[in-house]
């Protein structure tokens, strides 16, 4: 258990990004929560470019944002760090990271509150 109280979000090398119920419940993260963060998203990103994404279950915006991103970053091999992505592709990645994890739907909707 974390000091949220979901074991789930655990960190690196995990499914879960740590810090991120913290973000979306007190509006606040270190610069190393959102390091953890991005990390944490790092295999999404290798999962859209290996086509693990290709059919996802979204909208069309969604789905454009993914083959644009295939297209984007096609020449080069799996990220190896998590600062090799682009900056405009971390809210893709955060989506497709709800949507691999339905039962965090409600953190999706808080997230997105956050930003518009």
């Amino acid at each position: 258990m974390n000091a949220c109280g979901d074991s789930r979000l655990r960190g690196l090398r995990s499914r879960k990004p740590i810090g991120f119920r913290q973000w979306v419940v007190h509006g606040t993260l270190s610069g190393s929560e959102i390091k953890q963060i991005f990390r944490g998203l790092l295999p999404t990103a290798n999962a859209v470019l290996d086509g693990k994404y290709d059919k996802v279950n979204a909208d069309d915006e969604v789905k454009r944002a993914v083959m644009e991103f295939k297209a984007q970053n096609a020449e080069g091999s799996k990220f190896e760090h998590y600062y090799e992505i682009p900056l405009e592709d971390w809210f893709l990645l955060l989506r497709l990271f709800f949507l691999d994890n339905p039962d965090l739907s409600d953190m999706w909707k808080a997230s997105k509150v956050r930003y518009t």
